[in-house]
């Protein structure tokens, strides 16, 4: 079977040459004309087609012009690419980075997530708990400044100094921004306490208190403290209170030695 006749028209930029064919097609007993612009760039012959030939006319200027450049890989590109290309340009002139550089990043952080629509959410959390982007400071500074604030509000002494002795050696373990503390970091500090549970709990509540600081002062951001999904301890069931007698106190005093008996009255 014979090819339909083909009209070849020659599109020159420079020493560049694309050719434009035109041809009759026949669907459904109706004859259409198309146009197609030949296309060798991508390192084999393919054609494109158009509907009108002032699309096909534009396309092929477009390639030779490119060609003329000795940008094969642009030339390369649709008119619907090309023009996906500039916008991509345009947007990255506000970053300042070059296209190859934004792509390979931008493929590693995909790599990473696993999902492009995941890397704003990503950006934002990053930025939201990163130190750096909070205020400098650091643990031994925000414990000092709580219980400086807990004396001033006229606290009973005992209190201050519970205070210091549970935090010294958790922001002695933790030298750094209250921010860089995690969950897992706290659950290790809790576990290898020595004490009983409720000495652990106990310091748990206390280290509760100090991020719930850093939050109120903007230090770490809102419902980051890391303490609130750490374990509570269950240690064994206390046993009740027991009262006992006058007459079993006595017994209990004239059994003891000197050291355990009350001092005479007249020592006091």
């Amino acid at each position: 079977m014979k090819h339909p006749k083909r009209r070849i028209e020659t599109v020159r930029v420079g020493n560049a040459a694309v050719k434009i064919y035109r041809r009759t097609r026949t669907v459904d007993g109706n004859r259409y004309p198309t146009f197609e612009v030949c296309d060798y760039t991508g390192g084999r012959r393919r054609l494109r087609s158009f509907a009108g030939h002032q699309a096909a006319r534009r396309e092929a200027q477009r390639i030779a012009g490119l060609l003329a450049k000795g940008d094969a890989v642009a030339a390369a590109l649709s008119g619907q690419e090309a023009a996906s290309f500039a916008r991509c340009i345009e947007l990255l002139r506000a970053v300042g980075d070059p296209p190859e550089l934004a792509c390979a990043r931008y493929a590693e952080a995909v790599g990473v997530l696993g999902n492009g629509s995941l890397l704003s959410p990503a950006a934002r959390f990053y930025l939201e708990r990163h130190p750096t982007t909070l205020p400098q400071i650091t643990l031994t500074e925000v414990a000092t400044e709580m219980i400086e604030l807990r004396r001033q509000a006229k606290a009973s002494e005992p209190y201050p100094t519970d205070l210091r002795c549970r935090i010294g050696p958790f922001t002695k373990a933790f030298p750094v921004h209250p921010a860089s503390v995690t969950t897992a970091d706290c659950q290790r500090y809790l576990d290898g306490l020595q004490g009983a549970s409720s000495t652990k709990n106990a310091t748990r509540q206390v280290l509760w208190r100090l991020f719930a600081h850093c939050e109120s002062r903007g230090y770490i951001p809102r419902g980051s403290n890391p303490i609130a999904e750490t374990q509570r301890f269950n240690g064994p069931r206390e046993k009740a209170i027991e009262v006992w007698s006058p007459a079993e106190m006595t017994k209990l005093l004239a059994g003891a030695t000197r050291d355990f008996l009350p001092c005479p009255k007249r020592c006091r």
